[in-house]
């Protein structure tokens, strides 16, 4: 898993620094995850990081929450709007197949 996630650091994030809570590394290995789960939708996506094995989410970084035993994943529309952004901004083929109209249809 550590190889996928420094090759994924190496995704430039389009957000402005402040208020980050999911590193985008984290955002694009869980989506990564959700679609070899064969999610075939970004709210396939958002409803596999739901309900993601524990282990899963320590081993791809996912924070803890602070105050309950769980981890705190990022919701349906931040990874929605994040791939977005990120093949957006960057114009390349880090996100496309998150994102492509080929590959959700009208489910972005």
């Amino acid at each position: 898993m550590a190889g996928l996630l420094e090759r994924l650091a190496e995704v430039p994030d389009p957000r402005d620094p402040r208020g980050v809570r999911h590193a985008l590394a984290v955002v694009l290995a869980l989506a990564a995850c959700a679609v070899l789960a064969r999610a075939t939708s970004l709210l396939a996506v958002g409803e596999w990081i739901a309900d993601a094995p524990p282990q899963v989410l320590e081993r791809l970084g996912v924070r803890p929450d602070p105050v309950l035993p769980r981890r705190l994943v990022p919701a349906e529309t931040t990874v929605r709007r994040l791939l977005a952004r990120a093949a957006e901004r960057h114009d390349s083929d880090y996100c496309s197949p998150f994102t492509s109209s080929d590959c959700w249809g009208d489910a972005r």
